[in-house]
């Protein structure tokens, strides 16, 4: 039996992980599958198409923009939490979001000028308006559930 110094295997063992994690990150990247404008994620929650943005930009209503991209670590750690918020809130009249796609291979049409008119520059903000369609709220670092449950409610009611 081949004896192997512990600094040499435990090396390996770094060197190991590390490349599964980075291939492991690399595959679900690339098995996100690409949606479509206007498509519902979530209840009231949908790929942004400037159609139903202004649809329902004409209601009294509390709007979520996610500026998203789908190689960009901090948007698939909250897409689900967006996702079981919107699912948690239900088919509220006064509240919608969008996931705007935005800086990669699958940006969604009008998302730069979107991202333009909100100063967005980068993935991974959300934009909250208020039901006169103003900013509310605009976070530009991970949020809870619970935060971003709040955030909505409170912009229904400005």
């Amino acid at each position: 039996m081949l004896k192997l110094p512990k600094k040499f295997v435990l090396i390996v063992v770094v060197i190991l992980a590390v490349a599964g994690v980075i291939g492991l990150n690399s595959f679900l990247v690339s098995a996100t599958p690409k949606s479509k404008s206007g498509e519902l994620l979530s209840d009231n929650y949908y790929v942004y198409d400037t159609k139903y943005f202004e649809k329902n930009q004409s209601r009294p209503s509390a709007t979520l923009l996610n500026f998203y991209a789908s190689w960009c670590s901090t948007c698939n750690q909250m897409e689900p939490i967006i996702v079981d918020v919107f699912s948690e809130m239900g088919l509220r009249e006064n509240v919608y979001g969008y996931r705007v796609n935005f800086g990669d291979s699958g940006e969604t049409r009008g998302g730069k000028a979107l991202a333009d008119k909100y100063k967005i520059t980068t993935q991974s903000a959300l934009v909250v308006l208020n039901s006169d369609g103003q900013v509310f709220k605009t976070f530009f670092t991970p949020v809870t559930a619970e935060v971003l449950k709040l955030t909505l409610v409170s912009a229904t009611l400005v």
